[in-house]
C-alpha cells in the first residue's frame, strides 16, 4: 500500500493501483500527522515496512 499526500490531495493505492483519491475542498490543512487504524474489534494490523518521505514540492506550490 502507498499513501501519497501533496497539498490538498491524498491519495492511497494498493499493489500500485490506484484505489482512492481524497481532495480536501475546505482546504484545511495541508500539513499534520497521520494514524494506521483499525475500525473492527479484534482486527490485526501487519507492517513489514514503512518509509515516510518527503515529497520534492508540486509547480503549485512553487509559485
Amino acid at each position: 500500500m502507498e499513501v501519497i499526500a501533496q497539498g490538498y490531495s491524498i491519495t492511497t493505492l494498493v499493489n500500485g493501483e490506484k484505489r482512492v483519491e481524497t481532495i480536501d475542498e475546505d482546504k484545511v490543512s495541508t500539513r499534520g500527522g497521520f494514524s494506521i487504524g483499525v475500525t473492527e474489534k479484534g482486527s490485526v494490523v501487519r507492517i513489514r515496512k514503512m518509509e515516510i518521505m518527503q515529497l520534492p514540492p508540486s509547480p503549485a506550490e512553487k509559485k
